[in-house]
């Protein structure tokens, strides 16, 4: 994607949620069934761009170059049993 390869000359990292529908965003992340729970991600070797998708209550697209697709629990405010929840978002 060019911003990206924009921000990298600038050596700025980028993570971010994306829409379903932008351009020039691997059809397999975007067109992937996920159950509750299930994750799907493709990494670009060239930029280290991973792009991911996760099922929540609905789908979350997320844009990332500098983490991985790994999850990391997480206590909620309000309820008592621990979540797993993306790194990244954790970041976010």
């Amino acid at each position: 994607m060019e911003l990206v390869d924009e921000l990298l000359a600038y050596d700025t990292h980028l993570v971010g949620t994306y829409r379903k529908n932008r351009k020039y965003l691997p059809r397999e992340v975007v067109q992937a069934k996920l159950k509750k729970g299930e994750k799907m991600a493709m990494s670009e070797t060239r930029t280290g761009t991973i792009a991911m998708k996760w099922k929540d209550k609905r789908d979350v697209y997320v844009l990332s170059t500098t983490h991985g697709s790994e999850m990391q629990p997480r206590q909620p405010l309000r309820r008592q049993r621990t979540l797993q929840t993306r790194y990244v978002l954790n970041l976010y």
